[in-house]
């Protein structure tokens, strides 16, 4: 872990053995931008803020079993120390696996941003994101899960897709600009993620 919520970090082994039930159960790997209706099971894999170890761990595994994930970057901290580096993020977005997509720039709370802060967070982070991937993010995850009509209004200027931190396998009839995601928490096994959406 990378910091003290020691429970948003989950061990590299354990992912691998989310990846292994999620491939025996037929999923599909989607990206976040690429939410919607599916005829089978599909799921999206993401991971915020951008994180060195989704480089030096995740990506292997990753590649290991042909699944995608999104990675939702915080652009002010590209190369810093901790978190991944410009070539790192070229290196994952070329591979075809991992796409880029917005946690702003400084990651505040949006909700206490005006129209031009967030205009700010917005475009600095798109504009970041497209001169390193060359796509522009189409999903923004809300710093710490916060929105609001106002915030989720602006997003909408930007993306089509925004995620948050509500905690729910059931994405039946949401706003798209709103979606929840099921949190997996470290210690949770391939079987407990099935549980958890109700597979």
């Amino acid at each position: 872990p990378y910091t003290n919520l020691t429970d948003l970090f989950v061990r590299p082994s354990e992912f691998e053995d989310h990846l292994q039930v999620l491939t025996a159960a037929g999923c599909e790997f989607l990206f976040a931008g690429e939410y919607g209706t599916t005829e089978g099971r599909s799921i999206i894999l993401t991971f915020d803020d951008g994180y060195e170890d989704n480089y030096t761990e995740m990506f292997p595994i990753l590649k290991k079993y042909g699944a995608r994930a999104t990675v939702f970057m915080i652009t002010a901290n590209i190369n810093a120390p901790g978190y991944l580096t410009e070539d790192m993020i070229r290196e994952m977005a070329d591979s075809g696996l991992v796409r880029f997509e917005s946690h702003t720039v400084t990651h505040p709370t949006l909700t206490s941003l005006s129209r031009e802060g967030l205009q700010e967070q917005f475009a600095g982070s798109a504009n970041r994101l497209y001169e390193l991937t060359e796509r522009y993010p189409t999903a923004i995850c809300y710093p710490g899960g916060t929105g609001n009509d106002f915030v989720i209004g602006e997003a909408t200027r930007y993306y089509t897709f925004g995620y948050t931190t509500v905690n729910s396998a059931n994405t039946s009839g949401c706003n798209p600009l709103a979606i929840p995601r099921v949190r997996v928490s470290r210690g949770m096994s391939g079987a407990a993620v099935m549980s958890k959406l109700g597979w």
